[in-house]
């Protein structure tokens, strides 16, 4: 008989990759780690792993098929746990959460202190990251994203439109006018926001009568994180061209002075990325519309 406290094991083992790896996932020691790989091992009659170089563990052929497996049989009676906890209206598990530095500090995290006091039975965990690249399946939820979205095999989730408004400090705007058309920014001093693979030192607007205008930066400054760059321009480094919902209190408190009000950048739309599943577990789906109502409605 193999019991979930085995599989958890087998996964353990398959994803760290050595015992000292497997022994902090789950939190025993690494001599309880062999000991227990052992006991399984025998319990079955084959062989589930081998040591490689004194300190790795190379997974068997049988090895690597429970492994598989486990992942499986982990995720389903998670769900079947969740289902009957939420039939009692109890929702469990953890929730795991992937979003921008900026927009994650300033808006994800207070929804998820929130809507973690309000569901007690629930974990979370947010990772804050503008480099997201290959995340594996099995290490997040919900990827949080501002901004177009590329080729995605993800479902999408749109949460709330988003404008990207052109803006600098008074301190600036004082030492060096204002820019009257985008064709003007070519003698500005402005901030870069390197973020994706986004080509960010070229600026591209729209105006009210449908009119393009695309104009290529040459920032002094840049910057991966978007807080940083707004720093800058507060402290009147320059013009920037940052998401709203980062600085319109800086615009209404005076501190920042939007530009070319009557020119348009690009939306930058705040969208969810959830995996393709056919029973997305309560604690997902509640989420997902704790976020898109608070988000949407703060739009």
């Amino acid at each position: 008989m193999i019991s979930s406290t085995d599989l958890q094991l087998v996964q353990a083992i398959a994803r760290g990759g050595s015992l000292a790896a497997a022994s902090r996932t789950l939190n025993v020691t690494a001599s309880a780690v062999s000991q227990r790989l052992s006991s399984l091992e025998q319990r079955l009659g084959i062989k589930l792993a081998e040591r490689s170089g004194g300190v790795s563990l190379v997974m068997t052929t049988e090895g690597e098929l429970l492994a598989a497996r486990a992942e499986d049989l982990l995720d389903t009676l998670g769900g079947l746990e969740e289902e009957i906890a939420a039939q009692r209206g109890i929702l469990s598990g953890h929730l795991k959460i992937v979003a921008p530095l900026g927009f994650g500090r300033l808006s994800i995290a207070p929804l998820l202190a929130t809507f973690q006091a309000q569901n007690p039975g629930i974990t979370v965990n947010l990772q804050l990251s503008d480099q997201l690249g290959h995340l594996p399946r099995d290490s997040w939820d919900i990827i949080f994203r501002v901004g177009p979205l590329k080729n995605s095999g993800l479902l999408r989730t749109a949460l709330a439109p988003n404008k990207r408004i052109l803006c600098a400090s008074p301190q600036y705007l004082k030492q060096h006018g204002s820019p009257r058309t985008p064709a003007d920014l070519t003698n500005h001093q402005c901030i870069a926001i390197r973020e994706d693979d986004e080509d960010v030192t070229l600026w591209r607007f729209t105006d009210t009568e449908g009119k393009r205008s695309d104009i290529r930066i040459a920032p002094a400054l840049a910057s991966n994180d978007g807080e940083v760059a707004k720093g800058w321009a507060l402290a009147g480094r320059g013009i920037i061209q940052r998401s709203e919902w980062s600085v319109q209190e800086d615009i209404k408190a005076g501190r920042l002075t939007e530009l070319l009000s009557h020119w348009q950048a690009p939306d930058a739309p705040v969208t969810a990325l959830t995996h393709h599943t056919s029973t997305r577990p309560a604690r997902v789906q509640l989420f997902l519309n704790f976020a898109k109502d608070k988000l949407g409605g703060a739009a």
